[in-house]
């Protein structure tokens, strides 16, 4: 669990984003200065739905952002004392608290004044685009000043790209001029290009968030604004890419989505990372089995040695079980002394075959501060599809399952 006050410190002071925090009954526990700037009459214990349209825009949008169909907005603008101000506002979602990161762009969508005329007509700013030659001087133009830019052709090749883009990629004209874009697209990123080319094949500017790779191997994340260069006939013929570098911002919604599904005392996922996973297995097709773990007499360690030893037992619990398995198995702590387990190895042998390697793993002796503590384990087993098909059902029977073993004989494995 991420402590609000050590979280607002840590945006603050390490990463300087304004942000605005709800419970989990969306209203506003925490925001920082910069906001009030932004919004007006904006306050802790105010709901976000009674801002929602001010802040994220249509109660739908915001709706898309809680059941996970979208992680964030495009650059919107606010009239504020008379004049535009342009933010980049992205959504992060944990199970206590909604975070919203807000980031002041004015000033760099305000560069860009000379190419994007006209933000709020897209009429007018594609029947400029149009003209090629004119779009060329622009982005010439923008090339003299400090906004990241590239020209590609059609094909995606890199044709030009400026100083400030090199700088981001810590490379030199020549490492580019001629290669094709995916070349410095991070193989993990979400960036389709047949998507981006079918797009501006319309005549519209896309825009989206792109993890780009370094020469040294290092990535960065830039909200890239790929523009459309139409010939004398109105077709794609080249198009120019400008960059913010959002690497910072992004590096810190990462860093809080790791923190909301991790168990700080073991590393291993905790229930709320656990429920992600298995809701995306269960809206597949294959075939897994779920195993849930109590440990036996770890209470009384608890109750002889106090909760120091009982949690220093759990943390070794962990790294035992995650020594276990690949990286194709979740293993997480679901809460207190329970762990669960997802495994695509679910034949019946290959399960008997886990269920052995995990009770001969616990059952081995924990020297902690020159004390030997015992434990062991009961596990009970559900499969999907045939037990069930739902999480809830899935992790009620493998409960089940564990308590009959619990009952039978402590260590035992029950299906």
């Amino acid at each position: 669990m991420v402590d609000i006050d050590d979280l607002c410190e840590l945006l603050t002071i390490k990463y300087k984003i304004d942000f605005l925090i709800t419970d989990n009954r969306y209203e506003i526990v925490a925001l920082s200065k910069g906001v009030n700037r932004l919004f007006d009459d904006i306050s802790i214990g105010d709901n976000l739905y009674d801002r929602i349209y001010e802040l994220v825009g249509y109660e739908s949008d915001f709706e898309d952002i809680k059941s996970g169909i979208r992680s964030d907005f495009d650059i919107k603008s606010i009239y504020k004392n008379g004049y535009y101000i342009d933010i980049n506002i992205r959504e992060f979602k944990k199970k206590e608290n909604f975070v919203i990161f807000i980031d002041d762009v004015t000033q760099s969508i305000e560069k860009n004044q000379t190419i994007l005329q006209d933000r709020n007509s897209n009429e007018l700013l594609l029947r400029e685009l149009s003209y090629k030659n004119k779009l060329l001087d622009r982005y010439k133009e923008a090339s003299k000043r400090s906004i990241p830019s590239m020209h590609l052709d059609k094909h995606f090749t890199i044709q030009d790209i400026n100083t400030n883009f090199l700088n981001l990629l810590d490379c030199t004209l020549d490492d580019l001029i001629g290669v094709g874009f995916d070349t410095i697209v991070y193989h993990d990123s979400t960036l389709d290009r047949d998507h981006v080319l079918s797009y501006m094949y319309d005549k519209s500017i896309y825009n989206t968030t792109i993890q780009l790779e370094k020469v040294c191997g290092n990535t960065i994340f830039v909200n890239g604004t790929f523009v459309p260069i139409c010939d004398d006939r109105h077709n794609l013929s080249e198009i120019v890419l400008f960059a913010h570098d959002i690497t910072t911002q992004k590096q810190c919604s990462l860093y809080f989505e790791d923190k909301a599904v991790t168990d700080a005392l073991t590393n291993l996922l905790n229930r709320f990372g656990f429920e992600q996973k298995i809701d995306r297995l269960l809206e597949g097709s294959d075939k897994f089995a779920l195993l849930f773990m109590d440990l036996n007499l770890f209470k009384s360690v608890n109750d002889t040695y106090g909760h120091y030893f009982g949690d220093c037992l759990l943390s070794e619990v962990g790294s035992r079980l995650e020594s276990i398995f690949d990286d194709d198995t979740v293993v997480a702590r679901y809460g207190g002394d329970e762990f669960v387990i997802l495994t695509k190895r679910c034949s019946k042998e290959e399960v008997e075959d886990i269920s052995k390697a995990i009770t001969e793993s616990i059952n081995r002796e924990y020297v902690i501060d020159g004390k030997i503590l015992q434990i062991g384990v009961s596990i009970g087993i559900s499969h999907y599809p045939e037990d069930a098909t739902t999480r809830d059902l899935l992790l009620q029977k493998a409960d089940e399952a564990m308590y009959r073993a619990k009952r039978v004989k402590r260590g035992k494995a029950n299906v």
